[in-house]
């Protein structure tokens, strides 16, 4: 018999995976890998062995898939947030293999990447060797202060691991009424919740945030929320400035 425990997992103990979330990834698998029921059951187990063990190094272990799993380009909703005149210094806070942001290198004078994982990140060179890259963590940004006009983050600010300390290190960054744009999925929406299930079922120590309790986080670190609104049925986006 299971412990009862046993589907509960991650740095957020309040958060549990259901049953139904568990049999739809377990299906999602089978699409996205044709096997047979036993071959695929046994790939789950072995992965599922490695994140226990290796956590914190889950996007090193799944970088050479990932751009095959997780399709992506620019969202025309981020260019216009970001409005770039062509003389910003833009940067993007855990930016993967760089697969939202091939058509922001051209906007702006300077397109910096930062990103914990570095096998991630030579994907990520691959794609856009024009932008500057930096191995790190977005509570201890590798930048001077007042240095960017526009700072971003596409679904990475859940993987965060301190959120109010990584905000004010954002802010930070930010020249004066530079923009800080965050996109990142309702855990309340349907497939927010999926989500949120799978990323807890594979130990990433995820936090999610409604769009509320993101407004509220960021005004404790002094942002100033101008706008919030829903990209699709599970993404909303951001956007806040340095306010003095």
């Amino acid at each position: 018999m299971l412990p009862s425990d046993f589907f509960q997992f991650g740095v957020n103990t309040e958060e549990k995976v259901t049953l139904p979330s568990l049999f739809f990834l377990y299906h999602i698998f089978l699409v996205l890998f044709p096997m047979n029921t036993s071959k695929a059951l046994k790939f789950l187990i072995i992965w599922f062995q490695l994140v226990l063990v290796i956590p914190h190094r889950i996007f090193d272990f799944i970088s050479p898939i990932y751009d095959l799993i997780i399709k992506g380009s620019t969202p025309s909703e981020l260019i216009t947030f970001l409005n770039l005149q062509g003389n910003e210094k833009v940067l993007e806070i855990g930016t993967g293999t760089g697969r939202t942001v091939q058509k922001i290198s051209s906007l702006c004078k300077q397109l910096y990447l930062l990103d914990p994982s570095q096998l991630m990140l030579n994907k990520a060179r691959k794609k856009i060797p024009c932008a500057n890259f930096s191995l790190g963590y977005a509570e201890n940004l590798p930048y001077p202060n007042d240095f960017f006009q526009r700072v971003f983050a596409i679904d990475s600010f859940h993987h965060w691991n301190n959120h109010r300390s990584a905000a004010a290190e954002v802010y930070r960054v930010l020249s004066f009424d530079g923009t800080f744009i965050l996109f990142e999925f309702d855990p309340k929406s349907r497939f927010g919740h999926f989500i949120r299930s799978m990323e807890i079922f594979f130990r990433m120590g995820s936090k999610f945030f409604t769009p509320e309790e993101l407004r509220v986080l960021l005004k404790k670190e002094s942002f100033m929320v101008t706008h919030q609104q829903y990209i699709d049925h599970m993404t909303y986006a951001t956007i806040a400035q340095k306010s003095k």
